[in-house]
């Protein structure tokens, strides 16, 4: 069967229509991603950056952000922002090699040396990989713990610091690391397409207790428990003030919880007792500080409440 020639034209274009690939517009989407740019005793600065793809595969819009923040802040607290580029970055469609960008805004009273001036320490130390996997993080909630210490609730960054959060399994802590005083979490979404990175900073007194936590020791020599942390302290600086210029005790009191009874007391304890028991030296001890030591468990130590100076 003999086809006209218009006919054989018409086809053979629908057949290459039908073949031909087919880019469909992207959803529009924003990334988001945070960077550690220095920090202080009380407080760190962050560079933001946010592109929106603006649902297109050839247009981009770019802000970038100095955030700054207390270090004592809660999550949810907003920062004091200053936006410092607004952009649009385009792409050629025909030649996607060659780009263009369309300044909107720059800030100019914002200068690298006003940063290092605020926030004099510029780099943060990493935790060893193996140091990270202590901690346990969810991935469903973003809750974080070491041990019996919470560093961040469940739910907390949930909203408050992620726009786009998928359920189930959205999010992972990609590094840990700290300054001065305070550890920093760099944690993630998993999707691609809206995928934010930031940072977490845990205040310092966490930090602290956490660092205790790391280094316990099984056994602790005693001073005593107490009802109330008050009343623990009170007696921590009465030894102090009695034990005399040639002994000046290293005692702390930390929370201890008790699984049987539920309960928390405060034990007040030598900071240095596996030396002492090593040496079976405690006696000594306790003639100095006129009071009988006993050896107790850090099974339920919880929370560092006082390391007077000494």
């Amino acid at each position: 069967m003999n086809f006209p020639m218009n006919i054989i034209l018409q086809l053979a274009c629908i057949v290459c229509l039908a073949s031909a690939p087919v880019q469909a517009t992207p959803d529009r989407a924003t990334t988001i991603h945070e960077t550690f740019l220095g920090s202080n005793a009380t407080g760190y600065a962050i560079l933001r950056k946010e592109n929106d793809n603006l649902g297109s595969y050839y247009k981009e819009h770019r802000t970038t952000w100095l955030d700054e923040y207390q270090k004592d802040a809660e999550i949810a607290t907003k920062p004091r922002s200053t936006q410092l580029l607004d952009q649009t970055y385009f792409t050629d469609p025909e030649d996607t090699t060659h780009s263009s960008t369309t300044e909107h805004s720059k800030d100019t009273k914002t200068t690298l040396g006003d940063i290092i001036d605020r926030y004099q320490q510029l780099e943060l130390i990493p935790w060893p990989l193996e140091q990270t996997k202590e901690l346990h993080f969810d991935k469903n909630t973003g809750s974080t713990e070491y041990k019996s210490q919470c560093l961040v609730a469940a739910k907390a960054l949930l909203g408050a610091k992620f726009r786009h959060v998928d359920s189930g399994g959205a999010l992972e802590l990609l590094a840990v690391a700290e300054d001065s005083n305070c550890i920093f979490l760099t944690i993630a979404t998993s999707n691609d397409e809206e995928r934010e990175v930031r940072m977490i900073c845990i205040p310092a007194a966490i930090t602290r207790n956490i660092h205790a936590l790391r280094t316990l020791e099984p056994l602790y020599l005693s001073a005593g428990s107490f009802d109330s942390e008050k009343e623990a302290l009170a007696l921590v600086r009465k030894l102090q003030a009695t034990a005399g210029n040639s002994y000046r005790p290293s005692l702390v009191v930390w929370s201890v919880f008790h699984s049987d009874t539920g309960k928390t007391d405060y034990a007040i304890v030598l900071a240095n007792s596996a030396e002492l028991i090593k040496r079976n030296e405690f006696g000594t001890k306790q003639d100095l500080l006129g009071m009988h030591l006993v050896p107790i468990t850090s099974e339920g130590f919880r929370t560092l409440v006082i390391n007077p100076p000494h």
